[in-house]
């Protein structure tokens, strides 16, 4: 249910972006997208990835989500997830 609300959301600003690039889009909306796509939770097309699936079930700040997400990957969460509790 998340996940599809979340494709809306993301659906919904890809077309916003779209329609704002003849009209100048209003600089936070392309703050926004440029965060997703640096926090590699769209991908160029605008589609919610795998990252970004599980970034949108985390409860913390996306950064801090991410950092915990790749943790796991690289075999370091005990050391993660202890820094990520004191930053949040």
């Amino acid at each position: 249910m998340l996940l599809r609300l979340l494709n809306r959301f993301i659906s919904f600003c890809n077309e916003v972006e779209k329609y704002l690039q003849v009209q100048n889009p209003p600089q936070i909306i392309m703050q926004a997208l440029d965060s997703l796509h640096a926090l590699i939770s769209i991908n160029q097309h605008g589609i919610l990835t795998e990252t970004g699936a599980m970034l949108s079930k985390l409860p913390v700040e996306q950064k801090l989500g991410k950092m915990v997400i790749f943790s796991k990957r690289y075999g370091c969460f005990e050391e993660v997830i202890i820094v990520a509790i004191r930053m949040f």
